[in-house]
């Protein structure tokens, strides 16, 4: 596939399903973007996986943040 045409077909998906991954499919993820290209390397990466309590506390926070941060802007 050609630039302009990959260029064409990429989306973004923004609707999450509420449903658990398996370990499994996070690590083929992980793998695929390690290989995906990047300028240069001048932004290394890092990735953190979490899982229950400590998933469910971020999700909270970043609601709430984001909640806050619309109301700024009303």
């Amino acid at each position: 596939m050609d630039k302009k045409t990959a260029s064409a077909k990429r989306k973004s998906t923004r609707a999450f399903l509420d449903k658990n991954a398996s370990i499994n499919i996070i690590n083929k993820i992980i793998e695929q973007a390690k290989t995906a290209p990047s300028d240069v390397n001048t932004r290394p990466w890092q990735v953190a996986v979490v899982t229950g309590d400590s998933k469910d506390n971020i999700c909270r926070k970043l609601e709430k943040a984001c909640r806050y941060m619309n109301n700024l802007h009303c």
